[in-house]
């Protein structure tokens, strides 16, 4: 059980980490193109 535990809070971090990284990557890119559109 112990390693089931472990092996969750692993993924659960993995996913928390993913998913900021494609949330700022999102934002970046949504910024890029809004800046491509003032200029």
């Amino acid at each position: 059980m112990k390693l089931g535990v472990e092996i969750n809070q692993v993924d659960a971090v993995v996913l928390g980490v993913v998913a900021v990284l494609i949330v700022l990557g999102v934002k970046i890119v949504i910024g890029f193109f809004k800046d491509n559109g003032k200029k």
